[in-house]
């Protein structure tokens, strides 16, 4: 084959191969015999300036990056995983300093936005807060003490609750040009404005759950449902496994209850629990909360079999003081919201 014609068969590989492989439909197997052949005819040609995009999931680009480590800090590439716990804080470090990343697409974080791709830079900062929020908590911690995942659960969440609040008006937000004071890609993940502006919507809340305590070890999943009245609301909470039981959690629901009354109603509770709710007076008459009219489907590989009560609750939570924490919180948000109209 001369020179010439490997060139053109090159090209329609890569270009077969990243048609193949687009955002809609990308999955996390293994294409790397295919990306074998493209880098193999490529260096045996000295062709490989033609190899100038590709999209990778993360274990194809670490398999590259020891076989074709200078050909691929060449390439623009678009990077795909599952979870932000699939790449460590240092990984994201190389991938800003030695490679030509355009996007990073981590399919669970949720992104207002069909296109869920987002910069490397953002990324990069949504981890790094996360184990700034861990810090300090290894496998050694209380290491052998009872209850020990309540108790990280406990402190773990607390961090959370105080450094975020929810905000009805965060969609329209997130599509705002330089939100994060970067000139970057304007798609943002619920889950990073609410660790990195501290505002999100309940899947925000949802993910962040999820990734925080995944990085600890501690089995976490987000459960969603939509409302049956038509109306296509959403909402979502997680299922949590600490100390061997599994357990569901609602911090957006629970804010209020916490915030306003100092105890929390939707922490660590069973299946039947989530299903019963609660019915409430507001000033509109009596009204039901519940989980069972977003469609819960109980799944019964993760049965909530158990819940804690206030008192047992108090054990791994000071809910007074994370009451007492969004007190201040609010407060401060309407002096400096005083402030502002004061100086305009």
């Amino acid at each position: 084959m001369i020179k010439s014609e490997a060139k053109e068969k090159l090209k329609k590989m890569i270009w077969n191969y990243n048609w193949i492989n687009n955002e809609e439909s990308f999955e996390s197997k293994s294409n790397i015999g295919e990306l074998d052949k493209i880098f193999e005819l490529a260096t045996e040609y000295q062709l490989t300036d033609e190899i100038d995009f590709l999209r990778l999931n993360i274990n194809d680009f670490r398999i590259l990056k020891k076989k074709y480590p200078n050909v691929l800090k060449k390439v623009l590439i678009t990077l795909f995983m599952t979870n932000i716990k699939d790449i460590s804080l240092e990984e994201l470090e190389e991938l800003k300093k030695d490679y030509r990343i355009q996007y990073l697409q981590v399919n669970s974080l949720y992104s207002f936005e069909k296109n869920s791709s987002m910069n490397l830079y953002m990324v990069y900062k949504y981890k790094k807060a996360i184990m700034r929020l861990i810090k300090g908590i290894d496998d050694n911690y209380l290491k052998e003490a009872p209850n020990r995942e309540k108790k990280i659960f406990g402190i773990v969440l607390s961090k959370i609750i105080e450094r975020t609040q929810y905000d009805k008006d965060i969609q329209d937000k997130s599509t705002e040009k330089n939100y994060f004071n970067k000139d970057l890609h304007n798609n943002f993940s619920n889950e990073m404005l609410g660790i990195l502006k501290g505002k999100c919507v309940c899947r925000g809340y949802a993910g962040i759950i999820r990734d925080v305590f995944s990085e600890l070890g501690i089995d976490v999943r987000v459960v969603t449902g939509v409302l049956n009245d038509n109306s296509g609301i959403g909402h979502a909470w997680n299922k949590i496994k600490l100390d061997g039981q599994w357990y569901n959690i609602d911090v957006t629901w629970d804010i209020k209850y916490i915030s306003y009354r100092g105890e929390s109603y939707w922490l660590l509770k069973n299946d039947e629990f989530f299903e019963n709710g609660i019915t409430i007076q507001n000033e509109n008459g009596t009204s039901v909360e519940n989980h069972r009219l977003f469609s819960l489907r109980r799944s019964a590989s993760l049965p909530c079999n158990k819940s804690l009560s206030q008192e047992e609750l108090s054990k791994y939570i000071d809910i007074e003081r994370i009451r007492k924490k969004l007190w201040l919180n609010r407060l401060l948000t309407r002096l400096e919201a005083k402030k502002k109209q004061k100086n305009r």
